[in-house]
């Protein structure tokens, strides 16, 4: 190096020193960052957020979901609701044929039923009074009372025959009729003369009956 540039670098020397420890106390010159560990570095990216942007984040749920799911199980409410109608209305049929076979209080003064025969056209003459069921005694009992018999019920008949002596069994009291004397064209059986109402002197064993055929 010529002397004069080494005379001047010798010169300028203090002051330069000076200078550089200024501008380090002022801290106008930055640290050396060589030697920080990872750990003391901070990311400015993202306003220092550990996990990264909120875009990233999965989204808050739909409530409304919640509701239409709400809505589908009302539905099935609704549903169940429907098949119990449903069960209602079979209970209801139920009811109605019961009631079809139930004929406790439709009887009507004077109508007539067979009882205890092998078919529905035969069996003991059983006549509705005041209430009740009773039996018919078979003194003066006949084809003209069996024929009358036989046409209330509905039988379209060619030989009718009346039978007595409790053939089809003995029913059970009040014995309404005794000494019917039909002329087999009336309508009814208690349209027939007779003693009166429970006005006879017969017992069960007298029952009578018919078979229309």
């Amino acid at each position: 190096m010529p002397l004069i540039a080494l005379r001047n670098v010798l010169r300028w020397l203090p002051a330069l020193t000076a200078a550089g420890l200024l501008l380090s106390t002022l801290g106008c010159v930055a640290p050396d960052r060589t030697d920080h560990s990872p750990d003391d570095e901070v990311d400015d990216s993202g306003g220092g957020a550990p996990f990264g942007d909120d875009d990233d984040l999965p989204p808050p749920p739909i409530l409304g979901d919640d509701d239409d799911v709400a809505g589908d199980d009302d539905d099935i409410a609704g549903d169940d609701d429907d098949v119990a109608g449903d069960d209602d209305d079979t209970a209801g049929d139920d009811d109605d044929i019961a009631g079809d076979d139930d004929t406790s209080g439709a009887e009507g003064e004077g109508d007539i039923r067979l009882m205890d025969g092998s078919t529905p056209n035969e069996g003991r003459v059983e006549i509705f009074h005041a209430g009740q069921w009773g039996t018919v005694c078979d003194d003066s009992w006949g084809a003209e009372e069996a024929l009358v018999v036989c046409m209330q019920l509905g039988f379209t008949v060619f030989e009718p025959t009346a039978v007595g002596s409790a053939g089809f069994g003995m029913g059970e009291d009040p014995i309404w009729l005794d000494n019917l004397n039909c002329s087999g064209q009336e309508t009814s059986l208690a349209d027939c003369p007779h003693n009166g109402w429970g006005e006879h002197n017969c017992g069960h064993s007298e029952d009578a009956g018919v078979v229309c055929e």
